[in-house]
Parts: C-alpha cells; structure tokens; sequence
C-alpha cells in the first residue's frame, strides 16, 4: 500500500502502527516451495523436524547423485530454487520491516514537530485558542495552500486538502503593509514544516530562510507570545 494524500486518515494511522496493509490484495496461488521455505524459517516448527527434514534432503540427494544422476541432478536443482525462495522471503520480510519502522518514525517526526509549532505559539492551550481558517479543497498549482485565501485574523491554524496542518500569521513589518505568511506540513508524512508568504520573504529574511526550524519557531514566539520582536508584529484582529 502506497500512502498518499488521497488515503484515508484512518487507513493510514493504521498501516503506520501496524505495519499491516488495512486493504490487503487478494490472495496469490499457493507456491508448495514458498510453503516449504515458510515452514522451515517458522518458529513454531520444531527444530528437530527442520534438522530431520534436512538429513533426508542430504540423504536422498546423495543416494539419487550415485543411483541415479539425472534424478540427483534434479533434486540439487529444487535445493537451489528452495535457497533462493528462502533468501527472497527474507528480503522481503527484512524490508517489511524496514518499512514499518520508517512509519513508525514518520509519525513520531510529524508528532514532535506540530507540539514545537504548538509550543511556539505559547503552548497547547493557545494552539486550542487559535481559530480555524477552513481552506476546503483550495490549493495553489504547487498543491499547496493558495495564497488568495483570506487570512481575516492577526493569526489563525487549520488543515489543507491533503490534511497537513498550517498556522498562518498576518504581520506588520515597522509601519510597512500587513502581508501573510504561512507555515506548513511540507509532505503527508514526516516533520518538516516550511514558510511561504502571499507578497514577499520578509519573515523569511528574519528566521534565515523558508524552513521552519528552532530559530524560526523562536521568531515565532517572539512575535506571538512575548510580543517584543523590534520589527515585526501581528497585524488585524486578535483572537
């Protein structure tokens, strides 16, 4: 299952934690050598079974490569496809686990980096008190928030199309225009979250460039919370 922004949020909060595909294909035919590598790598087959099954294997290799070549010659030929099944299925589960662990991780990054933008802005209880801009389905060419949509609040949060959360803030550089900048969830999954502005790269000149990391969430607080930034300012009305 590839995750993307038209899966459901559900669907991928599960696959995330589980590692288990919530829709999983139809059934394939059944492969007895798949069954056979399957059987022997299970930990719920004894062990003296696997060693026994292996002595017959030997042993009638051995017998058919004196008895009979051709049926010997055969037989090494199922142990090579019976060892390259095995390898396969565990490639198959190491990268299957591989990539559980990458969205276990994903989920956590996206976790921490909306508390420090909830954090920046002065905590859990002044995130729940920012009002919500619903965009709807609006999106820029880039797939992004547009950057017509209305900001009518000093500073306002929400999520865009694709559920990747936002916190938009309108500003006042000294005695200059109040223009909008935005930050955003970059991708679905994971923690990045960038700057962009509707007229120019004020904020952006200020926090050293358009990702938002530890300094620009610092300017962010500035401006917000202790509300003592030389420069910048919120602009229009306070929540």
């Amino acid at each position: 299952m590839e995750i993307s922004s038209n899966t459901p949020p559900a669907d991928v909060e599960k696959w995330h934690l589980t590692g288990k595909n919530p829709n999983p294909p139809a059934a394939e035919p059944i492969s007895y050598m798949r069954w056979a590598v399957e059987w022997s790598l299970s930990p719920n087959t004894p062990l003296l079974y696997k060693v026994a099954a292996a002595g017959l294997v030997v042993l009638g290799l051995a017998a058919s490569v004196i008895s009979a070549p051709a049926v010997g010659l055969l037989g090494c030929f199922i142990v090579v496809k019976f060892l390259e099944q095995r390898s396969q299925i565990l490639g198959d589960e190491a990268n299957r686990i591989q990539k559980v662990e990458r969205a276990k991780a994903l989920v956590l990054e996206q976790k921490e980096a909306l508390q420090a933008m909830k954090e920046a802005v002065g905590g859990e209880e002044a995130w729940q008190a920012i009002p919500i801009l619903d965009t709807g389905k609006a999106c820029g060419s880039t797939g992004y928030l547009s950057c017509d949509i209305p900001i009518w609040n000093s500073i306002v949060k929400g999520v865009d199309a694709a559920n990747r959360p936002f916190l938009a803030l309108k500003l006042r550089e000294n005695q200059g225009s109040a223009f909008d900048v935005t930050f955003h969830q970059r991708y679905t999954e994971g923690g990045l979250w960038v700057e962009g502005s509707s007229v120019d790269r004020t904020f952006e000149s200020y926090a050293g460039g358009g990702v938002v990391n530890d300094k620009a969430r610092a300017l962010i607080h500035q401006i917000v919370v202790e509300k003592n930034h030389p420069n910048l300012r919120l602009a229009g009305l306070l929540f």
